[in-house]
């Protein structure tokens, strides 16, 4: 049986690849992966609005209490792993709370991108909607909430905040009625899409002289 002869140039060139290739990897593994350095970061809350229905007791990063105002240095995705309790500050049941993450991207003009963090079922912001009691916030419970989507950040490069401010958006109660920036609404009876303002009940009662006053 004959035997094929490697050519001696072609075996060298094998072996001489086969090295490179395991130098290169070597390299590979010996070189140092570059570490992204912390950046300054800061969450902050939105001014209280009139009568919120909902309070922000405390934010926390990875499991861990972050204090409003006061900065810290974190990783660009520090925002990933964000969760917001809130606590009832009504004596009504609640259905829905919205809470209004405002991210500003580092470098950037005075442009914030909102993320909600949600509460419930957001159908009720578009109609009448079979409410669980179970899904209820009571009056003085607390909920964790989680940014909801967050594609917004995604499309506009802005998932490196410089700072995330937080903002009770709206409160819908189990009788259906809302509470919206500081205002109360109602749903509309004939578009049950929408929330009317309800108007301030007039008081009707006369203001009289004082019974006490001298006559001349």
């Amino acid at each position: 049986m004959l035997r094929k002869k490697r050519h001696p140039i072609i075996l060298f060139l094998c072996i001489a690849f086969m090295g490179l290739t395991a130098w290169s990897a070597a390299r590979l593994r010996a070189t140092p992966v570059a570490q992204e350095q912390p950046s300054p970061r800061v969450l902050k809350r939105e001014p209280h609005l009139k009568s919120e229905p909902v309070g922000i007791k405390k934010i926390l990063i990875r499991g861990k209490t972050q204090k409003a105002n006061i900065p810290f240095n974190d990783t660009k995705d520090f925002w990933k792993g964000l969760q917001i309790e809130i606590y009832s500050n009504s004596d009504q049941d609640i259905a829905y709370v919205s809470i209004f993450a405002l991210v500003k991207p580092i470098n950037e003009l005075p442009t914030r991108y909102a993320v909600p963090a949600e509460f419930g079922d957001s159908k009720l912001l578009r109609g009448r909607q079979d409410i669980h009691p179970d899904k209820l916030l009571r009056p003085h419970q607390h909920a964790m909430l989680t940014l909801g989507d967050t594609s917004i950040l995604d499309r506009n490069g802005a998932t490196n905040p410089a700072s995330i401010s937080f903002a009770v958006r709206e409160v819908i109660f189990a009788d259906d009625s809302m509470w919206y920036l500081g205002e109360r609404l109602t749903r509309d009876a004939s578009d049950p899409t929408s929330f009317v303002v309800v108007k301030p009940k007039q008081n009707h009662a006369r203001k009289l002289s004082n019974p006490r006053s001298p006559t001349g």
